[in-house]
């Protein structure tokens, strides 16, 4: 019975020295990590800086990449769309220059 729990304290520090080993490793990246707090009110482009940076470093998966992608063709055609109320609006296009 005894040899029994010796095993299994032997196994629980084995464990144990592994969690921890681990833990320090773990601690030890982490201190190399850079973080940025981004600040600013609603729609100033903080979202844009964090994907150009998750692009530019590399931290998306294929997934990512297609959702993302539609969302630039959306914003695409958004902002083309309201270039050309705003061209209309000041006068820099005319309804007939659309033929």
């Amino acid at each position: 019975m005894g040899a029994c729990m010796s095993s299994k304290i032997l196994n629980a520090y084995r464990r144990s020295r592994e969690l921890d080993i681990s833990s320090s490793i773990d601690y030890k990246n982490d201190l190399m990590k850079v973080r940025l707090l981004l600040l600013g009110p609603g729609e100033s482009g903080k979202s844009t800086i964090f994907r150009q940076m998750k692009l530019l470093y590399g931290d998306y998966n294929k997934e990512e990449k297609e959702r993302m992608t539609q969302v630039v063709h959306s914003n695409v055609i958004s902002t083309i769309k309201t270039l050309i109320l705003q061209a209309r609006l000041y006068g820099f296009v005319s309804d007939e220059d659309q033929a």
